[in-house]
């Protein structure tokens, strides 16, 4: 390529320079930290959901467990027997939770919708140091580490919530069977 100017190679050359120069002012530019105040108001925010979420996630598949299969036996197969009906409410009520709780705030982040009160900026306070972050279940896990780099540990705690939820039901369950279920009426027992 031929220069018919001898403005064009002058030109370049600054235009080059200005680049150079505003890359490297973009590059040691250094991304400030959220303060300590507003990562402790978000990491309380989103502690709240997920408080909210594990109490009802426990309690969610102990009672659906308990009320839907009489509602939905005649209309789904899987309300009909008393073990798998237990099963899957609780792996859907658990799902759930994981869902809102866990999977949405790192695929979509924070700052909209249900997380509106949380800042998009929040995954930043995992660099924050002693902001006075609470932990999980009311300082359990995790005291002062921000709250959304304890997801595994919520993964496993919304597990253990199904399970102790799922137990509850099916011993409730097998309860109400023995004193209240068919074999008794049959065989005619005084209460």
């Amino acid at each position: 390529m031929k220069c018919t100017s001898r403005s064009t190679p002058i030109g370049l050359a600054a235009f080059f320079l200005l680049l150079a120069g505003l890359s490297a002012q973009v590059w040691a530019q250094t991304a400030a930290l959220p303060p300590r105040t507003a990562c402790k108001q978000w990491d309380d925010t989103y502690l709240e959901y997920f408080n909210a979420f594990f109490w009802m996630t426990l309690i969610g598949s102990c009672a659906l467990s308990l009320i839907l299969p009489p509602l939905l036996g005649r209309f789904a197969w899987w309300a009909t027997s008393p073990r798998w009906r237990i099963v899957w409410i609780t792996l859907g009520v658990l799902l759930l939770g994981i869902l809102i709780v866990v999977v949405w705030p790192q695929a979509l982040g924070f700052g909209w919708l249900l997380y509106s009160g949380v800042g998009e900026r929040y995954p930043d306070c995992t660099k924050v140091t002693q902001f006075g972050a609470e932990g999980l279940l009311y300082g359990a896990v995790g005291v002062n580490v921000a709250a959304v780099a304890l997801w595994p540990y919520m993964l496993l705690l919304f597990l253990v919530a199904a399970l102790i939820g799922a137990a509850l039901a099916f011993g409730l369950s097998e309860s109400l069977v023995r004193y209240l279920g068919l074999y008794v009426r049959v065989k005619g027992v005084e209460r």
